[in-house]
């Protein structure tokens, strides 16, 4: 006979992230942080995906652990920056700051170049983790911030994280900038930079359905989406819930709600950033709402 679901343990230290679901659920279901039940952990969050983590998140809780288990692991995709870091690691780029080369380095030296390039116009203070961030990820993974969104520059202030995002995206998003890190500007290259982001004079004519548009005082944005892996673990088995919500990247934060990259995350049909969303807003159309729904359904199953 399968346990009828009323507690919930969340694999997860974040009081935001728990307030959310809290919230979604309406008090029906009682979810709970590991250190509630005596429990300290540090999971080693090193998928390749959403899934992947997710799934890590909920190994580290097998033993001795007797309610079902929910891990969440969420994370922003910029589009700009995803195939930008793909382009420039297969492609030739010029040596920082010194005259073209025609020649592509050993691939290390290929990534140190890049690292500089990507950490030029860093605080100080900051400048040493975000090359060691990039060191250690840019080999490796294929879509930024993506599952390192939360440590994305190895920033640990928020304020500060989203101001190195958006200041990477717009030297990124600069011709000037780009043909200085490239040796060779192809149609591909330029292709890819172009349809990634939109400034507010053609964003109107590219998507006319952005609400409030001609009241809003950003200058560019960046199509974006977030997305959430759910994993539950109940009675043995392993389920999933994924939900992904589409928006920008904008170039100046707004609002005071929710947490990490929602001031600079703007949501198309309600014409606001998620920090200016209400809890009720943002449970209709976050991308974890989406992937709450599912789960909520499966546990209205099972009762």
């Amino acid at each position: 006979m399968e346990k009828v679901i009323d507690k919930i343990l969340l694999a997860s230290d974040n009081i935001n992230k728990l307030n959310e679901i809290n919230s979604f659920f309406d008090g029906k279901i009682k979810f709970i942080l590991p250190k509630e039940i005596g429990i300290y952990h540090n999971t080693e969050e090193n998928g390749l995906d959403f899934n992947e983590n997710s799934i890590l998140k909920i190994k580290e809780f097998t033993e001795n652990i007797d309610i079902p288990i929910l891990a969440d692991d969420s994370g922003l995709v910029v589009k700009l920056l995803s195939q930008f870091v793909q382009k420039i690691k297969e492609k030739p780029v010029k040596s920082h700051n010194e005259k073209n080369t025609e020649n592509q380095d050993d691939y290390q030296i290929h990534i140190d170049k890049i690292i500089r390039y990507f950490s030029e116009f860093c605080n100080p203070s900051i400048k040493k983790k975000v090359e060691k961030f990039w060191n250690d990820y840019l080999p490796s993974l294929k879509l930024f911030p993506g599952v390192v969104s939360k440590r994305f520059g190895y920033i640990e202030d928020e304020k500060e994280r989203n101001h190195y995002l958006v200041s990477l995206l717009k030297y990124l998003s600069n011709s000037e900038n780009i043909k200085k890190i490239f040796v060779k500007i192809d149609e591909e290259i330029e292709r890819n930079i172009t349809s990634n982001f939109y400034t507010k004079d053609n964003i109107k004519a590219k998507i006319p359905k952005i609400k409030n548009i001609d009241d809003l005082s950003y200058d560019i944005f960046f199509p974006a989406y977030f997305e959430t892996s759910l994993a539950l673990k109940y009675n043995g088995k392993i389920y999933h819930f994924n939900g992904i919500s589409e928006g920008f990247i904008v170039d100046k934060p707004s609002g005071t709600n929710g947490f990490g990259y929602d001031p600079i995350f703007f949501y198309p049909p309600l014409g606001k950033t998620y920090a200016q969303l209400t809890m009720e807003e943002k449970n209709e159309v976050s991308h974890r709402a989406k992937a709450l729904i599912k789960l909520k359904e499966f546990i209205e199953k099972q009762i």
